[in-house]
């Protein structure tokens, strides 16, 4: 191989990239396809709930009105709504998770697409598509979370080919794929305010046509959603620092720095958990992009918003908060291997098929992050609680009329693959319930609401002031119990007069 970044070298490698590229998709193509799709996570299901309900021209409700934002992501229940109605008989979360994987896949593609844009040379591209194939996170798939850094890398590629209406366009739809997007219209228009100062005049044209381009989707969804729920943002975000404050969940910043730290990237860890080989490179890459300069020095300053947003507001820890904070961090070890790669290059520089020792140490690279993402996707169990909350689904289909309503704390199983209306006990999906989370009173909305089954997990704290109040003994009995969980699921029933 020629010298990479010299003449025909240039060519040569190129020629390389794209054939290392090709195999590189070929783990996450392999991960999506054999993802058991009907065992997805809650969350998950919650939203693709309200997709086909929208398929089905119901509109943006959960099984029963009113209509309620209760899912993240509007963007991601509309894309599925839309594929759902275009292909009706085909299997809603297949869909979801084969479109994940798409976005996945394309996330990898976008690297070499903007490489020039983002001034990747070959072995970034390719760390960058290795680190990227390695993040296969089950819980993510079928859910919004692979859009949303799709969503985020190519805002960032099209500003800096100097796209900003479309840039903009972009920054719109990552919002409304999650709210923390808009964090990245704040530094796009920082960015293009610093560079009218170094250059000694306001570019008023540039930040016009990024905020341009930032309002089209915004107020289009703004005239839907204001009228049709009162609201433009997703009340999930006042629910989970509800549920932060209640005490019953960890917070963000409690289970970042308490658990996933210290567990993140185990076979990279030297003995301790903090002598992290991935964290010094992930460290080492990010004082280079920002030394040097390099785009990816705003997708550093998207993730310390994001990071102190999440950290400040206190909500409640979810596994998939960390997603983007392991992608952006792995870009950060791409740099880092990057440059090695390149530093190996110019040591060696008037060696026989100069290029050949970067390209090893990327492919070295390569192997040690994809390969325990194969093992762990041939070895990870599904999701713990699916085939339980699938089988207590399938009683309910059985024996309960698709009038009659369920409470439980957990409820996107029940919504999706049931069709009854359902009582939400923290609140995300139910009108009324978060104002009492935070107090740890999760009864009050139940007794409100007298729905006719009531989902009990023994022991949580969740119902313990449900099931010893004295009403409910009189009013509710058990008809079916469950088991396979840590503790049995009882289905209770409100007795008929």
């Amino acid at each position: 191989m020629a010298s990479v970044g010299s003449g025909g070298g240039t060519l040569a490698a190129r020629r390389w990239l794209l054939v290392l590229l090709v195999l590189l998709s070929l783990p996450p193509v392999f991960m999506t396809w054999n993802a058991r799709d009907a065992l997805l996570t809650d969350d998950a299901l919650i939203t693709l709930t309200y997709s086909r309900n929208l398929a089905a021209g119901r509109g943006f409700i959960f099984n029963a009105p009113p209509a309620v934002l209760g899912t993240t992501t509007p963007l991601w229940a509309l894309l599925c709504a839309f594929w759902h109605f275009l292909l009706p008989h085909a299997s809603l979360t297949r869909i979801a998770v084969l479109f994940a994987g798409f976005f996945w896949l394309s996330s990898l593609w976008l690297v070499w697409f903007f490489r020039r844009a983002l001034s990747f040379p070959p072995w970034m591209v390719l760390a960058s598509a290795a680190v990227m194939a390695s993040m296969y996170w089950p819980k993510t798939l079928g859910m919004e979370t692979h859009l949303f850094l799709f969503l985020l890398l190519l805002s960032t590629g099209l500003f800096f080919c100097g796209r900003f209406f479309w840039s903009g366009f972009a920054s719109s739809l990552l919002f409304l794929t999650r709210g923390e997007g808009i964090l990245l219209l704040g530094v796009q228009a920082v960015l293009l305010l610093l560079r009218s100062w170094r250059e000694g005049k306001f570019d008023l044209a540039r930040v016009s046509r990024l905020l341009l381009g930032f309002a089209v989707p915004f107020v289009a969804w703004a005239a839907y959603a204001y009228p049709t729920f009162g609201q433009i943002l997703p009340n999930t975000l006042a629910a989970k620092m509800a549920q932060a404050e209640s005490g019953l969940w960890p917070s963000f910043w409690q289970e970042f720095w308490n658990s996933w730290l210290p567990n993140w990237k185990g076979g990279w860890q030297a003995g301790s958990a903090w002598l992290n080989a991935w964290i010094v490179l992930a460290l080492l890459g990010a004082g280079l992009a920002i030394r040097r300069k390099r785009p990816l020095a705003m997708l550093l300053a998207w993730l310390a918003l994001y990071f102190s947003g999440y950290a400040l507001l206190g909500v409640a820890a979810y596994d998939w908060y960390m997603h983007p904070i392991a992608w952006i961090a792995g870009l950060a070890v791409a740099e880092a291997v990057s440059a090695l790669a390149g530093f190996l290059d110019k040591r060696w520089p008037s060696a026989p098929g100069s290029g050949w020792a970067g390209l090893a140490l990327c492919l070295a690279f390569a192997v040690a992050v994809v390969g325990p993402a194969l093992a762990t996707a041939r070895s990870r169990p599904a999701y713990p609680k699916g085939q339980v909350y699938l089988d207590m689904c399938r009683w309910f289909q059985r024996n309960a009329s698709p009038r009659e309503s369920i409470a439980f704390f957990e409820v996107g199983y029940l919504g999706f693959y049931t069709r009854n209306p359902i009582v939400d006990q923290v609140g995300l999906v139910t009108s009324g319930a978060v104002p009492n989370i935070s107090r740890r009173d999760f009864s009050s909305i139940f007794w409100s609401q007298r729905p006719d089954y009531l989902v009990v997990y023994e022991g949580s704290g969740f119902q313990y002031h449900i099931v010893t109040d004295p009403r409910f003994g009189k009013e509710y009995r058990p008809v079916v119990t469950f088991h396979g969980l840590k503790r049995p699921l009882i289905v209770c029933r409100r007795r008929r007069a």
